[in-house]
């Protein structure tokens, strides 16, 4: 079983705050979104509505109620509030000595010793330790007895055990994680380590705990801070979107956005809110972000989209986002929040161009991407603005033709509304009947706010794998008319991580309540990324992993802005059974990143491939090529990679996770400090030399062809171009050299030459015909 955290006594620094949530009174304009202009759906409407499984995990925490569900286009959501029954766990007795065979210890000395000021993070390393006399067959760790505004967590993700087999098997290594708020109080503090699973001894006699203590730690937290934040728990709106797959239909549901209450107590200072480490890509709004602290508490909303608070940390990455309130005098105060990333969108600040960044699925010959928009204005009391969407054709070139006649592509809500800060989500269908397998670029015209922009999606066709029976499309729940139900199994008396689920399913145990339940395995990754469900597949206690990740390397070091790379790796089955993976169209082996922004090239692959690796075998495998688009962690530093190696055993997916550190270059992030946004933007476009960039474009032969083909070609301007979800996250990604020409049907075009901000090299070049707008 993989080892993870209990969700027990996670969030226990929020359960004063419940209170006066809804009374919260700072209302943000429009608020209410286009979802409130119908009434709240009843439970009958809402189940006709979505095809929502009526078994199963819960997908929200415990103290929580759904307070109104709405209909927008194809996207019902669900509001969800906190009911305020969450209580402070019971404190555990500390014991005077560790005694059980599993044990967790500090590297040096004979104690875990942590000393911390408010507002510190800390990690930890340890050691877990199993008496030679004993093995462990699985474990999840929790940490108890935490006081308020601290979070703490043990996470073995660090572990040797996770990467390959330790030199000493009766221990490896483990990180204590620490957070401790502005808002905590000074004070010595005892806080117990547990574990739940099960042991056996030399005999094999096998011995099932829960709740065992394996560790003490002391925690000492010096100086109450003057100015400090509470973070109350966040209103959840949730949306479930259901499209045809097949003869029957799917659907899809995930954490559209979050709307916490936040309360800011200082010695009447002005505050400025920021998150110096929000991933890269996803939103994040304090409304207002600047303010004045008063001993009495002020209160201020923050919106977050794209990320989603976990029920429980993740024992293989848990993001933690800082919430910072910055004082006049430069002294901070700080909270943390651990982040699970949900769906992708773009984020606007002004009529402009929208990324379509979702991604497609489907089984090759049809298929449904779900894509994502937020409006954020500057001013974001103002109205909503329309958008209306089309599928123009096949990108060909410079030319967008006809789509091929085997080929249809739809966007069932063309036409809708973006009010100000709340996402909204919409899909794009396609079908391919007797088509040619490739990738196949569609453009989409975009009008928003009465502005024209071309977008563009990759949608790909390929022989689906075989990969055994049918299942039904709808179901995403463990229903054998030929086996007991996972609750009826678990109530008989078989233990939950001996529950038996139907072939094509996989067993999760939930994170609520430590009961079993059976999924689909994308379900269950899912439920255990965010931390509601814990997987059962994986790491059998600190054995060796099923499969090992070995020799990390990247195809270019550092990483530079712009040029394509890959992670390369060996893959190595420890399993005496023969695992399979797939190649080709999309690899197995996926990478991602912090606060990096990235796309994937696949615009070449035509079709997959399925390979099996037999048992103690190891065969290389790359990732796609992936090329950076920004760099948010700063010029010239080191980013953290997860690696995830998907593979299937026994006609069951699994995943194997691992990391490593790649250095990468060269990002300019705007100076917020003092709102001088405007003012180093400015600075910035006097640094590019012009003359050197019209001559960096003429270098170019995709450019020289551009010439070629129309003829005179004049320089008409350059701009630079910035990645911006808030003013304070804006950053410089290059620079756009625009060129104006006529074409054979005398239409006005406009070549635009993309440079890396050094410029040293063309990016891209694009010309397009100049529509006229407002």
């Amino acid at each position: 079983m993989m080892i993870v955290p209990h969700v027990s006594n996670m969030r226990m620094r929020y359960a004063l705050l419940i209170i006066g949530f809804c009374a919260f009174g700072f209302v943000l304009h429009a608020s209410v979104h286009a979802q409130s202009e119908s009434q709240c759906m009843t439970k009958a409407e809402l189940e006709k509505s979505v095809l929502t499984p009526t078994i199963g995990p819960s997908l929200y925490p415990k103290g929580y109620v759904m307070q109104c569900a709405t209909k927008v286009g194809s996207v019902t959501y669900e509001n969800y509030v906190p009911n305020g029954t969450l209580a402070s766990s019971q404190q555990q007795e500390i014991p005077s000595e560790i005694k059980f065979p599993l044990r967790v210890l500090p590297y040096s000395g004979s104690s875990i010793d942590v000393a911390a000021r408010a507002g510190q993070s800390i990690q930890i390393p340890v050691k877990i330790e199993v008496d030679p006399h004993y093995s462990l067959i699985d474990a999840q760790f929790s940490v108890e007895n935490i006081p308020s505004h601290v979070q703490s967590w043990i996470d073995p993700s660090d572990s040797d055990f996770l990467k390959h087999l330790p030199a000493n098997q009766s221990e490896s290594n483990g990180t204590i994680y620490i957070y401790v708020d502005s808002a905590a109080k000074a004070g010595s503090y005892d806080l117990l380590i547990d574990a739940s699973g099960s042991i056996k001894n030399v005999s094999g006699n096998e011995t099932d705990f829960g709740q065992t203590p394996i560790g003490i730690m002391h925690l000492f937290i010096s100086e109450n801070a003057t100015t400090w934040i509470d973070v109350g728990l966040p209103d959840i709106h949730r949306a479930n979107m259901c499209f045809p797959e097949g003869s029957g239909h799917s659907c899809a549901g995930f954490v559209a956005y979050e709307v916490y209450p936040l309360t800011v107590y200082g010695k009447n200072q002005q505050v400025t809110m920021t998150v110096p480490d929000l991933p890269a890509g996803k939103f994040l709004r304090f409304i207002p972000n600047q303010t004045v602290a008063i001993p009495s508490g002020t209160k201020i909303k923050m919106i977050t989209s794209g990320i989603v608070t976990p029920g429980a940390p993740n024992a293989l990455f848990t993001p933690v986002i800082t919430i910072v309130a910055r004082n006049e005098d430069g002294t901070n105060a700080s909270s943390y929040i651990p982040v699970a990333k949900t769906e992708n969108m773009s984020i606007i600040n002004s009529p402009q161009k929208i990324d379509l960044l979702g991604r497609f699925g489907g089984n090759g010959h049809s298929g449904t991407g779900i894509f994502g928009v937020l409006y954020s204005p500057q001013d974001y009391t103002g109205n909503p603005i329309p958008v209306k969407l089309s599928v123009l054709g096949l990108q060909n070139g410079t030319k967008i033709v006809s789509l091929p006649t085997w080929l249809s592509v739809s966007i069932p809500d063309s036409s809708f509304d973006l009010t100000p800060l709340i996402p909204y989500f919409f899909t794009i269908n396609f079908t391919a009947v007797n088509g040619s397998l490739g990738t196949y670029p569609v453009a989409i015209g975009e009008n928003v706010g009465g502005y024209n922009f071309v977008g563009d999606i990759q949608i790909t066709v390929y022989n689906p794998p075989f990969l055994g029976g049918a299942i039904p499309s709808v179901e995403n729940l463990h229903s054998a008319s030929n086996m007991q139900s996972p609750l009826t199994q678990f109530k008989s008396g078989i233990p939950a991580s001996k529950v038996v689920c139907k072939q094509g399913f996989q067993l999760i145990i939930k994170a609520e309540d430590d009961s079993p339940a059976c999924v689909k395995p994308d379900t269950a990754q899912i439920l255990v990324e965010k931390g509601w469900a814990k997987s059962t597949t994986g790491v059998s206690g600190l054995a060796r992993p099923p499969v090992g990740l070995h020799n990390l390397t990247s195809s270019t070091k550092p990483i530079i802005l712009g040029i394509p790379f890959y992670v390369k790796a060996v893959v190595t089955n420890y399993l005496t059974e023969p695992i399979t993976y797939y190649g080709g169209c999309v690899s197995s082996l996926s990478v991602s990143f912090d606060n990096i922004k990235t796309t994937a090239d696949n615009v070449h692959c035509l079709a997959i491939s399925k390979y099996t690796l037999g048992p103690n075998q190891s065969v290389p495998i790359q990732s796609d090529k992936i090329e950076t688009i920004y760099n948010a962690t700063g010029p010239n530093t080191t980013t953290n990679v997860q690696i995830k190696f998907i593979y299937e055993v026994d006609g069951k997916q699994a995943s194997m996770f691992t990391g490593m550190q790649i250095p990468i270059q060269n990002a300019i992030m705007i100076d917020c400090s003092g709102e001088r946004v405007d003012l180093h933007m400015k600075q910035i476009d006097k640094t590019v030399n012009v003359t050197k960039a019209v001559a960096l474009a003429y270098r170019s032969p995709e450019f020289l062809s551009k010439i070629k083909q129309y003829g005179n070609v004049s320089y008409s301007g350059f701009y630079n171009d910035w990645f911006s979800s808030e003013s304070c996250h804006t950053y410089w990604n290059g620079t756009e050299v625009m060129f104006a020409t006529k074409d054979n049907s005398t239409s006005t075009r406009n070549i635009q030459v993309t440079e890396d901000i050094n410029q040293t090299k063309v990016l891209k070049v694009r010309d397009f015909v100049v529509t006229p707008t407002k």
